[in-house]
């Protein structure tokens, strides 16, 4: 059974397609990010909640802005290995906290602390990945493997980066993050 949104058949060749022109647009964001100072006012609606998300993500520390994307892609990737438990669990996994996460980004109008709560759907994935990674059937050495790597690592630091995040938002620092004051 596929996951792909419709059941759409994609071959290998146009995976990679998709993957390299999201890869390029993230070089594109990193070295010219699309967030000029003329966006600082309101639209016609009144709309400014994209706006200050952009600033916001702008104003994070530069690691932070790298890291990001890593993650991001990362997770992403899982669309490549859909045809595998790992790939399928990663794309569920991240689709759960996408769909919790940009709704949260926008009614905040940016980053904050309260995000890292979103991340405890990586926890029953990270403990998957252990057990196929060193359990009794490992995953063999491989792409597959050498995903599963990826992920299980960057997954784990979110969490380790989240669990801070966290406890510094339950100590009532919930400010929206890169905005200056």
């Amino acid at each position: 059974m596929s996951l792909w949104p419709l059941c759409v058949p994609i071959d290998f060749p146009g995976k990679v397609g998709f993957f390299s022109l999201y890869l390029y647009q993230l070089v594109q964001y990193v070295k010219e990010p699309p967030y000029p100072a003329a966006l600082d006012k309101a639209d016609h609606l009144g709309n400014i909640s994209m706006t200050q998300l952009l600033r916001s993500l702008a104003g994070l520390p530069r690691w932070v802005q790298l890291w990001l994307p890593i993650l991001f892609t990362t997770n992403m990737a899982s669309l490549a290995f859909l045809d595998t438990d790992l790939g399928r669990y990663t794309a569920m996994a991240f689709a759960v906290v996408l769909t919790v996460s940009m709704p949260m980004m926008l009614i905040q109008r940016g980053m904050t602390r309260l995000l890292a709560f979103a991340h405890v759907v990586w926890l029953p994935l990270v403990i998957y990945l252990f057990d196929r990674l060193w359990g009794a059937d490992p995953i063999e050495a491989g792409t597959v493997r050498t995903y599963a790597l990826l992920v299980f690592s960057f997954n784990t630091m979110s969490l380790l980066f989240d669990v801070f995040d966290a406890a510094k938002w339950l100590g009532g620092r919930r400010e929206v993050l890169g905005l200056k004051s």
